[in-house]
């Protein structure tokens, strides 16, 4: 298993292991902190997103501009699966 079971992810254990299985990719740290301040990592909504560490982060983006791309951008497995929907439909 991909999870780190060194971590208390509380309620939200359950899913974090899912999501880990489904994707094949282990979860980043939630959190980061810079100078004092803890915020939230933005490769932690990217891995969220189910994309592959380095798809938006490490391009060279200001942490607000990736957040931004997170959440500006589209699920992948949601979207395959409103096309695959919407080509069912045209049958």
């Amino acid at each position: 298993m991909l999870f780190d079971s060194n971590k208390d992810w509380g309620k939200y254990r359950v899913s974090i292991e899912r999501w880990e299985i489904v994707t094949g990719l282990h979860v980043p740290p939630p959190l980061e902190e810079v100078e004092s301040v803890t915020r939230l990592s933005s490769k932690f909504t990217e891995w969220m997103m189910g994309l592959e560490a380095g798809w938006v982060t490490g391009r060279g983006l200001s942490r607000k501009d990736e957040l931004k791309a997170c959440g500006n951008g589209v699920v992948p497995q949601q979207a395959e699966l409103a096309l695959r929907l919407l080509m069912e439909g045209k049958k």
